[in-house]
């Protein structure tokens, strides 16, 4: 199965803006009917959001408590761990199957391997992490749907947030900083620098040549000389 992206046609509506339009504060000046629909998008996208992080949480549970042999509290702790990796990558949620669904499988099997020597500490509850989650501002919620639900680069992030593409990476940063704080969390970074990207990275040593055995004589058929010179692949 390949990588399955939200679209028009997805599980849920999107407004009638098209997906790049940079709705925010234009649709004020212009048309305040647009700018409720866009607001009123924004919030059906997020708690369809919260909605999947806890069926994801849920059906994790019980497939960790048949695995961990009846333990409901290891299970909900391999569980929260699970979605706390999410959080930590939250950009994986603008996707449906894989590569979604692989993470998912992944951080599970690590979390039960864990759980099974005792290396899963108790944390924070689903209950906790989900009231921190609706009590972030409307501004962050944006972001959030923006870039990692509805899967904007930074170009389309600055459009629908009306700056330039440098303030909306600042912004960006600063809701995923608070996004891994609340889920305990360090999320991966989300852009490389400039630096980063024309360093340019050392090359790997080369591989030593290795030459093949002489064949023995004691082999039937075989001369007893040096094969060729070889590289491996």
């Amino acid at each position: 199965m390949g990588r399955e992206r939200r679209t028009s046609a997805g599980p849920r509506a999107r407004p009638s803006a098209p997906r790049d339009e940079p709705a925010r504060g234009r649709p004020a000046a212009g048309d305040p009917a647009l700018r409720q629909e866009y607001e009123a998008w924004l919030v059906r996208e997020y708690e369809a959001w919260l909605e999947r992080l806890r069926m994801t949480y849920e059906a994790l549970t019980n497939c960790c408590y048949y695995r961990l042999e009846g333990d409901r509290g290891a299970a909900e702790r391999v569980s929260m761990q699970v979605i706390t990796g999410l959080l930590a990558k939250p950009k994986i949620f603008q996707y449906f199957g894989l590569p979604f669904s692989g993470r998912v499988a992944h951080l599970g099997e690590v979390g039960i391997a864990e759980a099974r020597s005792g290396l899963v500490p108790a944390g924070r509850t689903w209950e906790e992490l989900r009231a921190a989650l609706t009590q972030l501002s409307p501004d962050e919620r944006e972001v959030i749907v923006l870039a990692c639900i509805d899967g904007r680069d930074d170009a389309g992030l600055a459009a629908a947030l009306e700056c330039d593409e440098r303030t909306a990476v600042a912004r960006r940063d600063a809701t995923l900083r608070h996004l891994g704080d609340i889920g305990g969390c360090t999320p991966a970074p989300t852009a490389v620098s400039h630096e980063d990207a024309t360093t340019p990275k050392p090359r790997p040593p080369e591989r030593a040549e290795f030459r093949q055995r002489p064949r023995g004589p004691g082999r039937p058929g075989l001369a007893a000389r040096p094969g060729p010179t070889c590289r491996q692949a």
